[in-house]
């Protein structure tokens, strides 16, 4: 029986497997020869005659089916078997990388139950998945674990409690496996990511190490976005699909995150400012828990209280990267997609423009048009099509079509710091707030935005 609450499926992400043998480096681009490096990247696995380690993976394998239910615990508790798993993933003392292998899988099921997540984690066995060969299929399994621990809630406060060594340990192995390992153990890394954001203390080690470059890249050079005609099979379109799926999800909770940071900080300055006494800080341990409407307060109140100049860097990065044209590159490119989920790709998508659109560059930058050949039109005429369900026709899609465009739209016309008047002798014209949602209106006119809300208001069907 699962953990309360929890959809947790044991297994590899759907059309993902394990490293296939071809992909795995050889002796020619290593200093060290095949034969020394063979036990340690993919292990030994003889059937005939059958060896001993390839008894113990069949057990492996057996086991990992019956690990998720409740009925197993007790059979494991009384063997110990987290102990005799503790000794098959250490691959440095076994010397076969595919048994480890086998044995994370047979943990990630364990990991079903909280009390094997908590347990892991109190014996120090976090330090064990991260001193895991690399490159190797171990690698990928190790993964799969450390996905699973970001499941729980109080598993990763307790993580979040470990030293500030440990936790760098942590993020720093996590980008490698989403730069360097296979394509499963991306997955699950960026995954964990999407889980372990709403922990400031894990954000701010994430940004200390440049984690929103190697992410963002994890999704621009898929060869999805690339305008060739593209030799990938149905297989291989599936699963940068879904990893471009899981990576917006990881870049929504790192936006929604680092806004209820600024809003936090924002509100203070505005309650001392007022003579009041502000609410203390929050834990870095404790998790942000955004629902859709506290976010949608959030930018509401970054809006009035934010400077129109101020600088905010975590979002600046992502557009200096060029993150905003890729979201609108992905919800154009979407309507050609025949994937199941692609409504929350669109979705993540335009959850993070509403984030970003508190910024005056971002409202601005939404009424150009993308670079051809991607499309003709401006992201204010994207969103329009959005929200009237011509790119996808679902509700929660267009919902947060509208949510964005009302950011746009309704903000504020004068913003703290804005310039409200500005003479012709002042030599670098400087855009005022006012300039800015006036571009905004008349770029939302001209695209016939005023019609198409008229229209969804007269709709009569859900």
């Amino acid at each position: 029986m699962l953990k309360s609450g929890r959809k947790l499926n044991p297994g590899w992400p759907a059309g993902v497997k394990s490293p296939p043998y071809s992909t795995l480096p050889s002796a020619e681009n290593s200093n060290s020869s095949w034969a020394e490096m063979e036990l340690n990247i993919i292990g030994h696995f003889e059937v005939f005659p059958i060896s001993l380690q390839t008894k113990q993976i069949y057990i492996l394998r057996l086991l990992t089916p019956l690990a998720e239910y409740q009925d197993f615990v007790p059979m494991a508790q009384e063997h110990q078997i987290l102990t005799v798993v503790k000794k098959f993933v250490n691959v440095k003392e076994t010397r076969d990388a595919r048994l480890g292998f086998e044995a994370f899988r047979l943990l990630g099921s364990l990991f079903c139950h909280k009390k094997y997540t908590l347990e892991w984690v109190y014996t120090g066995g976090l330090e064990l998945l991260m001193e895991t060969p690399r490159p190797s299929v171990a690698a990928t399994g190790s993964s799969l674990c450390i996905y699973y621990l970001a499941c729980d809630t109080d598993t990763m406060e307790k993580i979040c409690g470990l030293p500030q060594l440990t936790l760098e340990r942590l993020v720093k192995y996590c980008l490698w496996l989403l730069e360097c390992s296979h394509a499963t153990g991306r997955q699950y890394a960026v995954m964990f990511f999407g889980l372990a954001f709403p922990f400031k203390k894990i954000l701010e080690i994430f940004d200390s190490q440049d984690g929103l470059r190697k992410l963002y890249n994890s999704v621009s050079t898929l060869q999805v976005y690339e305008n060739v005609d593209d030799d990938n099979d149905d297989e291989g379109l599936f699963i940068q699909r879904q990893t471009i799926r899981s990576a917006l999800n990881a870049l929504k909770q790192y936006v929604e995150t680092h806004l209820a940071i600024k809003c936090e900080k924002e509100t203070t300055t505005a309650v001392v400012g007022d003579g009041h006494t502000p609410e203390p800080p929050r834990p870095s341990w404790i998790q942000y828990k955004l629902d859709k409407n506290t976010v949608t307060e959030q930018i509401d109140t970054l809006l009035k209280l934010m400077n129109f100049r101020a600088r905010w860097y975590p979002i600046d990065q992502f557009i200096k990267l060029g993150g905003v044209g890729l979201l609108l590159k992905t919800i154009v490119r979407s309507y050609d997609w025949i994937v199941v989920g692609k409504e929350d790709t669109v979705k993540h998508a335009l959850d993070i423009l509403a984030v970003c659109s508190i910024l005056p560059r971002v409202q601005l930058s939404l009424c150009e048009n993308l670079d051809p050949p991607d499309d003709k039109h401006s992201g204010i005429f994207i969103l329009i099509a959005c929200s009237e369900g011509e790119v996808i026709n679902d509700p929660s899609v267009q919902k947060a079509a509208l949510l964005v465009l009302c950011h746009l739209l309704c903000a504020p016309v004068s913003r703290l710091g804005s310039i409200k008047h500005q003479t012709d002798k002042t030599p670098v014209k400087r855009r005022s707030s006012e300039d800015v949602i006036n571009s905004v209106w008349e770029c939302f006119r001209s695209n016939n935005g005023i019609m198409a809300m008229l229209q969804l208001i007269q709709t009569k069907t859900p």
